[in-house]
């Protein structure tokens, strides 16, 4: 990358250019133009690894006594003779800074490198030049850092991307998009590509292309001497999805809504959410292998549901996939006698087409009645009560359970385990 600096052509102070003798007539010498206009002072400029567009690396411009020097580069300074430009690859320019040089000394040590003061001072160019001023400057630069946003697709497969009716295609590993760090850090981007991404959903940013360590926002820049690029993984999954990465994610899930697909992202604890109750689920849920734990499904009397479950009926089409709930907690409280109610940890049916598959539940069913001989009894983990079938409750029956072939229960010190492994 090439950072030009250009100087537009404005007749704003008398200076001559070495290499440029503006209005001179041929065969006329450096000397005598420096003589004919009054030309008292000098500032010799070194591009310091740049150069100037003449492809030199140092530049001579002769003033008038009382001048004020031209700071080249900065925004809005021109000169008398034309556009100038400097350039340094994949560096900015910061300034000019004092040489600092001795009457008489090079500006060059031995080995022909220019000689960087140790405490460098950057040139104040608002102070006039005196007759027989020589001053020496050079460009100090600093890396052009970028953070560069590559591809990661956890299938290895080709992204396609539409923006302003073109479509581009990103292999894996492909750079995505690039930001600089001339502004300061940089905050995290919602997306790393802009335009409308097909077939793909993005996950989040790493810092590895293994994806498994996430950055700390906002980014810095490196710092050095030399080009160091920050790079950033940014992951995708193939499919639409809603990502969800928190306890605050999943309360907002719709388990009822047949064209939603959610993904999560890692284990979350949903300690604490307010979880809204679904009497179905017909989305698609991929737990990628994580956990959702400490969820608990309270109902109350004044809730006209006859079946209670933590998912309601499990549509045809439904997916529920490797996941596993850990400490299931679901709640009835009455407050009053009531007739005989359906309740189950799990799910109360799951109708044929669904896909339940890799999905293990660990909980508890928990129902405050006011049921058996009119007296309040709280009653835990039921056993061929209440119902004669529960699907993913406390059924015990192995006759009940013959249809879900895949089901496996187990009771441990009052909690119960329901593993289900595929019933396709």
């Amino acid at each position: 990358m090439a950072k030009k600096l250009r100087v537009v052509l404005i007749s704003t102070l008398f200076a001559i250019f070495v290499f440029s003798l503006a209005g001179c007539k041929l065969g006329t010498s450096l000397e005598d133009v420096i003589k004919n206009n009054n030309l008292e002072a000098v500032v010799s400029y070194y591009a310091n690894g740049g150069v100037f567009e003449t492809g030199l690396n140092e530049k001579n411009i002769y003033y008038q006594s009382g001048s004020v020097p031209l700071n080249l580069g900065a925004e809005g300074v021109s000169v008398q003779s034309g556009s100038v430009s400097i350039t340094k690859i994949d560096y900015d320019f910061v300034g000019w800074y004092d040489l600092q040089l001795k009457d008489g000394e090079s500006p060059y040590d031995e080995n022909g490198k220019l000689k960087i003061p140790e405490n460098e001072k950057p040139m104040n160019f608002s102070v006039a030049l005196a007759s027989g001023d020589h001053w020496y400057v050079y460009a100090k630069w600093v890396v052009v850092e970028m953070l560069n946003f590559v591809l990661v697709t956890e299938d290895g497969g080709t992204m396609s991307v539409t923006a302003y009716g073109n479509t581009k295609d990103y292999a894996n590993g492909d750079l995505l998009n690039t930001q600089s760090f001339k502004t300061g850090a940089v905050q995290r981007p919602n997306n790393p590509v802009y335009g409308t991404v097909a077939d793909y959903t993005f996950v989040d940013y790493y810092v590895d292309k293994e994806c498994t360590e996430r950055p700390v926002w906002p980014i810095a820049a490196k710092g050095g001497d030399e080009p160091a690029d920050t790079v950033i993984y940014a992951k995708y999954i193939p499919g639409k999805w809603t990502i969800i990465k928190d306890a605050t994610d999943f309360a907002k899930v719709d388990f009822s809504n047949a064209k939603a697909s959610y993904y999560l992202y890692n284990d979350i604890d949903c300690s604490g959410i307010n979880y809204v109750k679904s009497s179905t689920f017909a989305c698609t849920f991929e737990g990628n292998g994580h956990k959702v734990k400490n969820l608990s499904v309270k109902f109350s009397q004044t809730e006209t549901r006859d079946k209670i479950s933590a998912f309601g009926r499990i549509e045809s089409g439904a997916k529920m996939l490797n996941v596993t709930f850990e400490n299931l907690n679901v709640t009835y409280t009455a407050n009053e006698k009531i007739p005989v109610i359906e309740a189950y940890l799990f799910a109360y049916k799951i109708d044929e087409g669904a896909t339940i598959t890799g999905v293990t539940v660990t909980g508890k069913l928990t129902l405050n009645t006011y049921m058996l001989n009119g007296n309040n009894v709280t009653v835990e983990n039921l056993d061929d009560a209440l119902s004669n079938w529960l699907v993913g409750g406390f059924e015990t029956d192995e006759a009940a359970l013959a249809a879900w072939t895949g089901i496996n229960m187990a009771k441990d010190d009052g909690s119960v385990t329901l593993a289900i492994i595929d019933n396709n």
